[in-house]
């Protein structure tokens, strides 16, 4: 995880120190962004809209306005150390049951389906300057709400025209982008259809969301008792507590103590060898 502070100024510094050490790794990575910067809720819905009405842009109803300063400069840092190959971008659908809180998800409610749109983006049809990414990048939001909107709108329609959406969905932008959506549980990526395109598609593991029910309650009941009898246990977790909690308030996270190790071993034996040679 690349830990954040909300402070441009130190995020900027932070991310491109990791960056630049996977470079030197020679580490291929995949940086995961969500350039909303949050969830989609009613109050993350409000500010969403306000900040569309402040900057005289169209309100969205499926997605919110996204923050466009971290992506164009990751996408410009990793394209000067040569870490970008393409941008994915993932459009996630949820056509019934959407948990918005960690109380939903204790009432049982958890998507029944979810669909993907996946697009790929070669760096070779990336803009060059930090303002046409910007734009393009809006314009990829524009470009999900309406996308979104379609969906939702044709998913509780048993009109032929859903087979026109599924269409879309798998062909929009082929000469350069490969695009697919499937169901939870679906083994066949290419072959996945909405279900009033005449489509069956596979059932979702539920054997393995009870396994991991399981699992983790087993976890947390032992490591209740442990700290309840365990003198040792203790000791450890008050350990831990302190270390990390020290590591978030005198650096900017365990990642970032990782690069400085690295430099610092760098810089010596750098300067080990100039004094042999």
């Amino acid at each position: 995880f690349l830990y954040i502070h909300r402070s441009w100024e130190r995020d900027k510094h932070s991310l491109g120190k990791i960056l630049d050490y996977f470079r030197d790794l020679r580490h291929p990575c995949q940086i995961l962004i969500f350039p909303e910067g949050t969830d989609f809720s009613p109050a993350n819905k409000k500010r969403s809209d306000e900040y569309a009405a402040e900057r005289h842009l169209e309100r969205y109803d499926h997605v919110l306005h996204p923050k466009t300063t971290g992506f164009v400069f990751l996408a410009q840092r990793m394209r000067q150390n040569g870490q970008l190959d393409a941008v994915y971008d993932i459009t996630v659908a949820y056509p019934k049951s959407l948990p918005q809180s960690e109380a939903d998800m204790a009432r049982g409610i958890f998507p029944e389906e979810v669909y993907f749109r996946v697009k790929r983006h070669a760096l070779s049809s990336l803009p060059e300057s930090d303002i046409e990414l910007r734009h393009w990048l809006t314009e990829l939001w524009r470009d999900k709400e309406e996308a979104l909107r379609q969906f939702y709108a044709e998913y509780t329609s048993d009109s032929s025209s859903t087979k026109n959406l599924l269409h879309e969905f798998r062909h929009f932008g082929a000469h350069s982008s490969a695009v697919h959506h499937c169901r939870v549980g679906e083994p066949n990526l290419g072959s996945c259809c909405l279900p009033r395109a005449g489509c069956t598609c596979a059932a979702p593991p539920s054997n393995a969301l009870y396994l991991a029910l399981f699992s983790w309650t087993a976890l947390s009941i032992l490591t209740v008792c442990a700290l309840a009898i365990s003198p040792a246990a203790r000791l450890w977790v008050a350990a831990h507590t302190a270390l990390f909690v020290s590591l978030s308030i005198f650096t900017d996270g365990l990642q970032n103590f990782e690069v400085y190790l690295y430099r610092a071993k760098r810089a010596l034996f750098r300067s080990t060898w100039l004094k042999r040679k």
